[in-house]
């Protein structure tokens, strides 16, 4: 089944692209840092942030993989593989590589997922890439810091 685009203005295209590509409004790092200044165990912090993460991605290579019933997406991407026609071939080959570069890089980790599941990457490859934000996960708890120490005795 393909989904047209009679609903979709190219304005509201253009809102999503920017909103995806654009700074996310509250990313993991200040809520480890917040969790992990409150007491909460380390281990607790790191494994509800990196499974949270993980599920994002893979719901962003679902995201992706939908969009190629959209038929104007289909057509914008069926184009841009047109005018570069080493881009699918290079993403059915290297594509998990690119996921987890950008799973270890500053940047939103969105864009990496919703183009995988686009090109239909490898699958299981992508499950092993989408693990590569982990380790950096791992490094910003550690550094988070212990917890402030004992709270202030009250003089009553």
């Amino acid at each position: 089944m393909r989904l047209g685009c009679q609903g979709f203005s190219w304005l509201s295209l253009w809102g999503t692209a920017c909103r995806i590509l654009g700074p996310q409004p509250l990313t993991y790092v200040p809520l480890i840092y917040v969790a992990v200044k409150a007491s909460v165990p380390r281990a607790e912090v790191f494994t509800v942030c990196a499974t949270g993460s993980y599920f994002a991605a893979l719901a962003g290579y679902g995201a992706g993989f939908g969009l190629m019933r959209v038929e104007c997406y289909q057509t914008a991407l069926h184009k841009l593989s047109a005018a570069q026609p080493w881009l699918p071939d290079l993403m059915q080959r290297r594509g998990a590589v690119g996921v987890a570069m950008a799973a270890l890089m500053p940047i939103p980790l969105a864009i990496a997922t919703w183009t995988a599941g686009s090109f239909r990457v490898n699958f299981l490859h992508f499950l092993v890439a989408a693990g590569f934000r982990m380790p950096k996960i791992l490094i910003f708890v550690l550094l988070s810091g212990g917890p402030p120490g004992p709270p202030p005795r009250a003089n009553i």
